[in-house]
This record gives C-alpha cells, sequence and structure tokens, in this order.
C-alpha cells in the first residue's frame, strides 16, 4: 500500500513538472506568434509604402525580381480592371510570347502593361526581339515597338480589388495609420489579458494538484501509524 500511494505521489509530481513544461512551451509558441504577427504587418507595411507604385510615379521597385503596381488607365479594362494591383516578374525577353500582357516603361517615369500581339526575332537587325504590344480596349496597336531594356517584367497576377484598398490608402494614410495603431493595441491588449486568464487557470490546477497530495501524504501517515501500532500490538500479544 506504502509504494502504490508513493507511486501515486510520484506520479503527481511528475504530473505537475509535465505541466509547468507544457506552459514553458506554450508561453514560447505564445511569443512566436505574436513575433509572426507583427512581422507581417511590418510586411504589409513595407509592400504598401515602398512596393506599389502608380504608373506614373516613376521606375518601379523590384523584390526577388518582382514588382507591384496600380493601374491607372482603362486600356485593358476587361482584363485587368483600371486601379487593379498587379504583379510583375521580370523574365528574359526569349521566354516572352504573342498573348503575354507585359509591363514596360514608355518614359523615364512612367510604365504601361499591354498585350504582346506580334514578336519581331531580330528588329532592326539589332539582334533582339522587339515586342508589338497593344491595350485590348484599345483599337489599334501601339505604335512604338517595345525593345527587350525597357520591359519591367510579365504580368504573373493581378487584383482589382487589392488596388483598390491599396488606392483608398494611398488617399487616407492618416486615417489608416491611426486604425492600424489603434488595431495593434487592441490586439495587443487581448493577448496580455488572455495570457493573464491561461496563467490563473493554470495556477488553480497547479493548486489543486498540491492539494491531492497533501491529502496523500496525511493518509501515508496515517495508513504508516496504523501499521506501527498494529505491530507494536503483535509484539505485545506475543
Amino acid at each position: 500500500m506504502l509504494f502504490i500511494q508513493c507511486g501515486i505521489i510520484v506520479e503527481g509530481v511528475f504530473k505537475i513538472s509535465m505541466r509547468n513544461k507544457e506552459k514553458k512551451r506554450t508561453h514560447i509558441k505564445s511569443s512566436l506568434g505574436g513575433i509572426f504577427f507583427y512581422l507581417t504587418l511590418i510586411g504589409i507595411i513595407v509592400a504598401v509604402f515602398f512596393l506599389t507604385r502608380d504608373q506614373e510615379a516613376g521606375v518601379p521597385r523590384h523584390m526577388a525580381g518582382f514588382s507591384a503596381m496600380r493601374v491607372l488607365t482603362g486600356s485593358m479594362q476587361s482584363e485587368i480592371p483600371r486601379h487593379s494591383l498587379i504583379i510583375t516578374k521580370q523574365v528574359d525577353p526569349r521566354e516572352i510570347q504573342v498573348g503575354d500582357d507585359i509591363t514596360f516603361m514608355v518614359s523615364e517615369t512612367t510604365t504601361m502593361t499591354h498585350r504582346v500581339i506580334l514578336i519581331y526575332e531580330d528588329y532592326r537587325d539589332t539582334g533582339q526581339r522587339g515586342f508589338q504590344t497593344q491595350g485590348i480596349e484599345n483599337p489599334s496597336p501601339d505604335w512604338e515597338i517595345v525593345r527587350p531594356e525597357n520591359i519591367v517584367g510579365r504580368v504573373v497576377w493581378h487584383n482589382v480589388f487589392f488596388g483598390q484598398v491599396l488606392h483608398f490608402i494611398g488617399e487616407h494614410v492618416l486615417v489608416v495609420g491611426i486604425f492600424v495603431a489603434l488595431l495593434i493595441a487592441f490586439i495587443g491588449t487581448m493577448r496580455i489579458v488572455f495570457r493573464r486568464k491561461g496563467s490563473l487557470e493554470e495556477s488553480g490546477e497547479i493548486a489543486k494538484e498540491t492539494s491531492i497530495m497533501e491529502e496523500m501524504e496525511q493518509e501515508d501517515s496515517i495508513e504508516i501509524n496504523r501499521i506501527k501500532e498494529e505491530m507494536i500490538a503483535l509484539l505485545k500479544a506475543d
């Protein structure tokens, strides 16, 4: 009986130890989750203010070969609506095919996104390709042939909703900034509240386990005393 009770006590201690370890792991996971959230938020802010540009805002910025910008005209409306966010990827000009939508520089400060309708393999004996482009809503092709050095990239993704969101942010930077700050403060406060609540619940469980262990120790002590008394009684009877 004594060994069984001791085993139960050891098991209780082991459970408490494991709960403490689990609590530490949960805290680490919570901290990593918080770091991931804020890094993601910072990444979004960086994308909005440093990567996404209007097509009349100069040479697009590249990150890992990708660029993001907003379309300002309706020349591709049925395929890429006005104010759409587009993502382009730098590609080898030899990989571009008829039917691809490409973004290219038409001046030092302006880009354009149109569809390739014809390719000249050796444009004007330069040994380079030349690309005839056209906005699918325009009645005629673009008057100037696009040279490889002016190509920003091939359109790999576009979405009008995100473009409109970014347009709204750009037009209301102060309001959005205040909203984001309040949102971060609210989320941080809620995380603290739930963390404290979890800590209190965990403390209550530990206290309950400790109380059970104390009761078991008292029962063991009573059992040991009873055995001693029985042995003394037996010895006296002999």
